[in-house]
């Protein structure tokens, strides 16, 4: 054979034009001749049928026509596609030899492509690419409405990590409070933090949450130059519109074409010969690719396609990219790297659909996370340019619970902007919503209005009340997609629907040139689950206001729905019904539900639906009753998601009583866990979790300081970053618990102190299974005074070594390790990690504060003359007469004061003894030793702290102020206790009897000198307090409360 002139550098050259088809035109020749008589029968025959967008070739024109002539009528009819028809057939007639021979000879005389084309390629589809992306409909506005996408888009947070689908959408991002993780930038969607070769992306986001708005600005960025210009060519291709296509064949080049329509610049042959380069080279790597391509896969939730990606990795396989093969295996083949290793592919998906790919397929998951709280008040201020209204929303929108933890789903701002928009419009001084079954009322009210004006209104009524009909049957089935048969069996004419597309949207957004019948197949879907949950609500209300008729209570085929074998019931007993249901719901799935269906109960709603119900006398009876009854559920024992979403319903109900209570509480700062009802700690969970406060930071020891406190406030410690349980009674069973929220996916703590916990070894042992875990990002551990030996080094040791690249901050001082138990931490932590072992030793092991026990002695030199050391200077007495002291500048003139003689700077804790009246203290060095003035006087100035000890009982006094220790003690004791945490900036006073310690007084600071020890009995020419007395005591075992 002649020398072939190269196939790719011709192209577009006319003198090499008739070269290049006579070179395709030996190639089909050479194939053809290897062909049976019988096989060459049925290539004929396939050449009579249409191929793609092609005409097929006559058939007077194939008969008696040899191989030489039937290759080239192909190049005539086909041109340079002449190679691919061939390919499909002889694949068709069982003979993949010859394709294979055919694509590997093509390759051999092509040669890899020219960098020069794959720019021009990269320039025609950004070009193309551009004018689709640069516009973008929001929320569900008419394709009229279409904007600019940089004057509608906000950034969204993206963090990494993957949701876990264990709750409804809504209420798992209600209990997910956010902004803990670092975010990702858009553009750095394939940077991985430790540089590992990045194929596959994973993003996981709830419905409305901005997935494809992110697909959508990440394509337009890419299309203007301005991110990600390493990548020469990006197919975005959405599941909805595959879907379509499951039942015919493509290779890819053609699924290229036949989805992306702006992709036909580049020739089916072109892409052919860019895949096939790929699939040949041997090479896996993206960042070596001479050619480096990124498919986008929108919408995995919405797959209707058999994709074999749930299981793990099998050997790879050889793919042909040539060869036409099912959706279905095109996509498996693409997404497990079988088609076009060195290929990068971005999937987006709600979270339930994530597991459909397995982790082996996956390099990095990500997580849309909606919108920040900064983030909402700029989508707010874009939305409302005058700045007064736009002020008037934000503010009321963070005021209301049920609304602001909406907002973190950005189609729910816009919903709430077109509401807000609307009232503030026609009703300038109304109230604005308040709650998420008021917003859709509002919503729905204005689609009435709005359907009506362009069908009359009674058709506008009747589209609602048919949609809300389908909502709920299509909840029933737990399916948020419908079809055309759907609407019609709900009165919905399809020809007619564009006339509704406010409430509904269709999937597929344009008819595409390849679709051979324009209804078939066409899916629809509500533009968001809250939504038909609302209207599925509405239905159930119309139903029974209407025509009398409890919808919930019909038989069904299905066990899980909502249906009951309850005959026609009272409103009261439907709310019960639907109640029961939602609690018997372990994910959640009908929670939103029921908040709506109670919601509508209100007359206020109903008012302003009065165009669609039947009014009916007041029933605010009936919802007293149903109110009664959410608080007698609250009282049981139920999970917290389901208790929290009781009160989202009381909220709805407009009944805040349980949350008023315990604000009064913690206004009081009366919290304890002594106190609390079960019902008072769920409301105290849903006042943290709803409130606009920031959780990143919790202290456990500002609610309760105990082991049910941490058990009861757990959903509000899974949200937060950093937790501070150091010396709030904790437990084994405590530590399990954390081990439990360590492990969880994904995990927010990023720094725990659980200093001054007895957890023992065998607390430590529980908590280093939540260590372990790879799910566990914690930075900082702090385990200071935990009575921890080397028993417990060699867990964490282990723990750590299973996941050490998180951890920087390891603080184990207060404990007793041992040289074995230092030796194991120090072999498995990672070099970067600070290590903290001082102040060990096996006084350590002592429970409670008393491990910190310090001994201690009076200063004579600082001791007033009426003041009486004794018992190796560990006693003072007030004496009538002065002692003999020698001149001292330190020493008290005035004040009946002394010092200790040493300095506290660490963990201390020491127990007096007092009789009569008696100041325990600590202060200053610097404190005033000369005159009567405040300076020199114990609590009455700002570097000195005290207790006042008498027979009335206790205060607490410092810069001069007092505060009565409001205690009615019911045991007789003259034993007070210090504890200092000078790094934590706490000194607290305990009341000690029989062994127990009874917490009086906390004092918060920050200490910036060293703490003395120091006593006082008033000043010195008084006659008041002889005989009265301080010792310093030998320290017992002591159990410490902190209740009285």
């Amino acid at each position: 054979m002649k020398n072939v002139p190269d196939l790719v550098t011709s192209r577009g050259d006319g003198r090499n034009q008739g070269a290049e088809m006579a070179t395709i035109e030996g190639l089909l020749f050479g194939a053809l001749e290897d062909l049976s008589q019988k096989e060459r029968k049925d290539f004929k025959f396939h050449l009579r049928q249409p191929y793609n967008d092609f005409c097929r070739i006559p058939q007077n024109r194939l008969e008696g026509t040899d191989e030489s002539e039937i290759a080239k009528l192909m190049v005539q009819h086909y041109n340079e596609q002449a190679v691919d028809v061939a390919k499909s057939i002889l694949g068709r007639i069982l003979r993949n030899d010859l394709v294979e021979d055919l694509t590997n000879k093509i390759s051999e005389q092509t040669g890899p492509e020219p960098q020069e084309n794959i720019q021009k390629h990269q320039q025609k589809l950004r070009s193309h690419l551009k004018g689709i992306f640069t516009r973008a409909r929001e929320g569900m506005s008419e394709r009229t409405d279409e904007q600019n996408l940089a004057m509608v888009f906000t950034e969204l947070y993206v963090t990494s990590g993957c949701e876990m689908h264990k709750q409804h959408e809504i209420i798992q991002i209600q209990m997910d409070r956010g902004g803990t993780e670092e975010p990702i930038k858009p553009s750095d969607i394939f940077k991985d933090p430790a540089g590992i070769p990045t194929r596959t992306v994973v993003t996981t986001g709830v419905a409305g949450i901005g997935k494809t708005f992110l697909v959508r600005k990440f394509v337009l960025d890419w299309a203007e130059g301005t991110n990600n210009e390493d990548i020469h060519l990006l197919f975005p291709l959405n599941f909805r519109e595959l879907n379509l296509l499951k039942e015919r064949r493509f290779s890819l080049a053609e699924l290229i074409h036949a989805s992306i329509w702006e992709s036909k610049a580049i020739t089916e042959r072109e892409l052919n010969h860019i895949f096939t380069q790929l699939q040949t080279s041997g090479n896996r790597d993206y960042k070596s690719s001479e050619i480096k391509i990124l498919f986008v896969l929108d919408g995995l939730d919405e797959s209707r396609l058999h994709l074999d990606c749930a299981r793990g990795k099998k050997q790879t396989v050889d793919f042909d990219v040539t060869q036409p093969t099912s959706v279905d295996v095109l996509l498996t083949a693409l997404i497990k790297g079988d088609l076009l290793p060195p290929a990068r592919i971005w999937i987006t998906t709600r979270p339930a659909a994530a597991d459909h790919i397995s982790r082996d397929f996956v390099d990095r998951m990500t997580v849309v996370r909606g919108f920040t709280d900064p983030l909402k008040v700029e989508y707010f201020k874009k939305k409302f340019p005058d700045e007064t209204q736009a002020e008037r929303v934000i503010s009321h929108i963070k005021a209301s619970r049920s609304l602001f933890s909406m907002c973190y789903i950005p189609i729910f701002c816009w919903l709430i902007a077109c509401v807000f928009k609307d009232v503030l419009k026609a009703r300038k001084k109304t109230e604005l919503p308040k709650t998420l079954t008021e917003m859709y009322t509002e919503f729905i009210a204005y689609q009435i209005t709005k359907t009506g004006e362009k069908c009359g209104l009674k058709k506008g009524i009747k589209y609602i009340q048919s949609l809300a009909k389908l909502a709920f049957h299509q909840l029933e089935k737990q399916d948020p997609i419908f079809y055309e048969k759907d609407l019609k069996d709900s009165g919905i004419n399809f020809h007619k629907a564009a006339l509704y597309c406010g409430v509904f949207t269709e999937v597929f957004e344009e008819v595409r040139k390849w679709k051979l019948d324009d209804d078939k197949g066409r899916m629809f879907s509500f533009v968001h689950l809250s939504l038909q949950e609302y209207l599925a609500a509405l239905h159930v209300v119309m139903s029974l206001i209407n025509n009398n008729r409890n919808v919930l209570s019909e038989p069904t085929l299905n066990v899980e729905s909502l249906c009951t074998l309850c005959r026609r019931k009272s409103l009261q007993d439907v709310h019960e019904i639907a109640l029961n249901r939602a609690l018997q719901n372990p994910k959640g799935q009908l929670d939103l539900f029921l908040r709506f269906l109670l919601g509508l109960s209100l007359e206020t709603n109903q008012n302003l639906l009065k165009r669609l119900l039947k009014l009916k006398k007041d029933d605010t009876h009936i919802n007293n009753k149903i109110i009664k009854s959410i608080k007698e559920k609250l009282r049981q024992d139920i999970c917290p998601e389901r208790s929290i979403n009781l009160f989202h319903c009381l909220n709805e109900l407009k009944d805040e009583s349980l949350l008023e209570e315990i604000q009064q509480y913690l206004h009081a700062g009366s919290l304890s866990s002594g106190n609390l009802s079960s019902t008072q700690w769920s409301a105290l969970v849903f006042i943290l979790l709803s409130s606009n406060d920031d959780l990143d930071v919790f202290d456990l020891k500002k609610y309760s300081a105990s082991a049910e406190g941490l058990q009861r406030l757990l959903p509000v410690v899974k949200v937060s970053k950093k937790l501070l349980l150091n010396n709030c009674n904790l437990t084994e069973k405590s530590c399990e618990a954390l081990a439990s929220v360590l492990s969880s996916q994904p995990s927010s703590i990023r720094e725990l102190d659980l200093s001054d916990n007895d957890l023992c070894d065998s607390g430590v042992k529980l908590l280093s299974e939540g260590l372990a875990s790879p799910h566990c990002t914690l930075q900082s551990l702090k385990l200071s005074g935990c009575m921890i030996t080397q028993e417990g080094c060699s867990y964490l040791a282990s723990a750590l070594k299973s996941n050490p690249s998180n951890l920087k901050e390891l603080d184990l001082s207060y404990n007793h390790p041992g040289d074995r138990g230092a030796a194991l931490l120090s072999d498995g932590l990672d070099p970067q990690c600070t290590l903290n072992l001082d102040h060990g030793g096996e006084q350590r092991l002592k429970p409670g504060v008393k491990k910190y026990i310090c001994e201690l002695k009076l200063d004579q030199n600082t001791a007033h003359r009426n003041l009486k050391l004794s018992d190796d200077c560990t006693k003072v007495t007030v004496t009538e007469e002065q002692q003999w002291h020698p001149h001292h500048l330190e020493r008290f003139d005035c004040w009946r004061q002394v010092l200790c003689s040493t300095g506290l700077i660490g963990r201390c804790y020491w127990e007096v003894e007092w009789r009569e009246k008696a100041y325990i203290a600590v202060t200053y060095r610097k404190i005033r030793r000369r005159g009567e003035g405040t300076d020199g006087c114990l609590g009455a100035n700002d570097h000195s702290w005290m207790l006042l000890c008498d027979e009335h009982g206790f205060s607490v006094r410092h810069e001069d102020r007092d505060r009565v220790i409001d205690r009615r003690l019911t045991f007789e004791s003259n034993r007070v206790a210090v504890y200092l945490d000078y790094l934590a900036g706490i000194l607290s006073f305990y009341k000690v009897f029989s062994g127990t310690l009874v917490l009086l007084h906390t004092f918060e600071s920050t200490f910036t000198e060293p703490l003395y020890p120091a006593f006082g009995f008033g000043l010195g020419y008084g006659f008041e307090y002889f005989g009265s007395s301080v010792s310093l005591c030998e320290v017992e075992d002591v159990q410490v409360s902190s209740n009285c």
